[in-house]
């Protein structure tokens, strides 16, 4: 068994990325480019059971001269990745120079992506699903993904290959409108392809079907509107007149604003202007009620004579103002013979008549529209009876 010396500050085997190699069931064939400062041989170093920490550690020493090696084990399991180790031996110690891995025997993956949908349009779906591609525990190196797409409503099925481990996001094109879809998305490697992460998505509806609604809903009210403006029409005047007993809305009426004439607004302004002044001296002249009803018996029954003179007995009194200058005790007037009854009138001829008139003789005669009583009473009443 050959030893590996390590120099003091050897390299990081983390910075190197590791190159893939394909194995078989008898082994590994591990290539390395030579390197002129090797002096004394490379070495091929290798965990033959895997764990964290290696367990089994195996090396092999090589000549300067060799630049490959074929590495065989009874321990090699398929599914299983192992990683080489190439190290260049010379004066101060043993220097990492490359790393491979590999798998003796590849399979089929054995995880899942987790698949969410993105962008969803009417005839597009933009998938989007997480992966670790380069985890050491996957059973085969992986390739890429396969993407299943099924239209669930017309039962049509079809495949999408993306040969790009690194790719998450994937969008689908040419889908239909408002259709049911299943996406399906697994890893694959050269062994075959891993269990499926799936979603559900429903395409929109097209642009148009969008446009037809924004359309539908401006013009179905606009054309509902000329339709029954068409129809109402020819008895607007009836509707205008149901609307304004409906809402109480009181017919226009044009009112013309009050024009008065200037010589009226002259006299109304001096009247105002004037003051209304006390008379400074007044009498008042009040009739006995019983001696009022002679004198209307004596006018109703009034036949004999052309001029009756009737003075009838009242009381007087006076009001002096205090703002009078008058001497109102000088004031007198006598009432004794004040005449109330002036010339009477021609006594008209009424025998023939009866009242009211009730025939048309009596109708035609101008004698009969009056009533001597009521007559006589205007008179009396014309000529100056302060009642």
């Amino acid at each position: 068994m050959a030893e590996v010396n390590l120099p003091v500050f050897p390299v990081d085997e983390s910075s190197i990325e590791p190159q893939r190699i394909h194995g078989s069931r008898e082994g590994f064939i591990v290539e390395w480019q030579q390197k002129e400062w090797v002096t004394c041989g490379y070495t091929v170093q290798w965990c033959e059971v895997l764990g964290s920490p290696c367990s089994v550690l195996q090396w092999r020493k090589f000549p300067v001269e060799n630049t490959s090696a074929f590495i065989t084990s009874g321990n090699f399991r398929p599914g299983q990745r192992y990683t080489f180790s190439v190290y260049g031996c010379k004066s101060d110690g043993d220097w990492l120079l490359e790393r491979k891995t590999g798998y003796s025997t590849e399979l089929a993956p054995k995880l899942r992506p987790d698949v969410t949908q993105g962008e969803v349009t009417y005839s597009s779906v933009t998938l989007v699903w997480t992966f670790p591609e380069n985890r050491e525990n996957h059973t085969g190196f992986i390739q890429g993904y396969l993407i299943t797409v099924q239209n669930t409503d017309k039962a049509e099925l079809f495949n999408i290959s993306i040969d790009d481990s690194s790719t998450k996001t994937f969008t689908i094109h040419g889908l239909e409108a408002e259709n049911h879809y299943n996406f399906s998305v697994a890893a694959f490697s050269v062994a075959g392809i891993g269990p499926p992460g799936s979603t559900l998505v429903n395409t929109r509806k097209t642009l148009a079907y969008y446009i037809i609604i924004l359309l539908a809903s401006i013009l179905i009210p606009v054309l509902l509107v000329v339709l029954l403006i068409r129809l109402t029409w020819p008895n607007r005047k009836l509707l205008k007149d149901l609307m304004m007993d409906f809402f109480g809305v009181p017919v226009r009426m044009d009112i013309k604003s009050l024009k008065l004439d200037h010589s009226l607004f002259e006299a109304s302004r001096k009247t105002q202007a004037e003051e209304m002044k006390e008379p400074p001296f007044s009498k008042l002249e009040i009739l006995d009620p019983k001696q009022e009803s002679v004198l209307l018996m004596s006018a109703s029954v009034y036949s004999s004579s052309e001029n009756l003179y009737r003075s009838i007995p009242h009381l007087v009194r006076s009001h002096c103002s205090q703002s009078s200058h008058t001497d109102c005790n000088n004031q007198e007037t006598d009432f004794s013979n004040l005449t109330y009854i002036s010339e009477a009138p021609v006594k008209e001829d009424h025998s023939h008549c009866t009242f009211p008139a009730s025939s048309e003789t009596q109708m035609a005669d101008p004698r009969c529209q009056t009533n001597p009583l009521i007559h006589n009473m205007d008179y009396i009443a014309s000529d100056g009876i302060a009642l």
